[in-house]
């Protein structure tokens, strides 16, 4: 939520400093959408039971942040599942934040793999997708293999007259780069997954 102090990075502020920065940037580029690439809830897979209330407390104020990024979609983390897959549905529903993965299921629930967003003259077409490693051993939570979902998930964007693709892949560099170089006609994606800090720009089939 806020840095804790015991950090050196006590400067790079939290929640509330990065809703300030979108609205300053949403003044400059009025034409953007906000997406997420997991793992919005929770920082631990598990939590003691003395924990419990205290993440609850955070995941509610994140909801609220959520709320004031007007955050569109999100691609479900292994993270987010620490308190069940109902209990994030209920939280994202609240968030106003729709959950997509072409290859994840979630307590029964098949999740749309794809959204067609307008951004200004655009038609950007999100898809969804996880790397199912991360997912082994979660109780109703079923993820298949991502690269023949997420060409399923762009053919039919691209029928839908999408104009730009874009990958949120909730898994880490080396497999968003498989799905990337299996798949014709992503334009960009998102590493959701221990993303490194970096402004480096991969370019794939380039």
């Amino acid at each position: 939520l806020e840095p804790c102090g015991c950090s050196a990075e006590i400067l790079l502020g939290g929640i509330e400093r990065i809703t300030g920065y979108v609205a300053a940037a949403r003044e400059l580029y009025p034409d953007t959408v906000m997406l997420d690439a997991g793992d919005m809830l929770f920082e631990f897979a598990k939590n003691s039971e003395n924990e419990v209330a205290q993440v609850k407390a955070k995941a509610e104020v994140i909801v609220a942040a959520q709320k004031a990024l007007d955050t569109q979609l999100t691609v479900p983390g292994e993270l987010d599942f620490a308190l069940g897959g109902a209990y994030y549905l209920e939280k994202i529903n609240e968030a106003g934040v729709e959950p997509i993965a072409a290859n994840l299921e979630v307590s029964g629930v098949e999740l749309k793999p794809g959204r067609i967003k307008a951004v200004g003259d655009s038609r950007l077409g999100v898809v969804g997708a996880v790397d199912p490693a991360l997912y082994e051993g979660l109780a109703g939570v079923t993820a298949a293999p991502a690269i023949p979902a997420v060409k399923e998930a762009v053919a039919a964007l691209k029928k839908q007259g999408a104009t730009t693709l874009i990958l949120l892949m909730h898994g880490d560099l080396a497999a968003t780069r498989a799905v990337l170089n299996a798949v014709e006609g992503l334009d960009f994606a998102v590493v959701g997954h221990a993303p490194r800090e970096t402004d480096e720009v991969n370019e794939i089939n380039g």
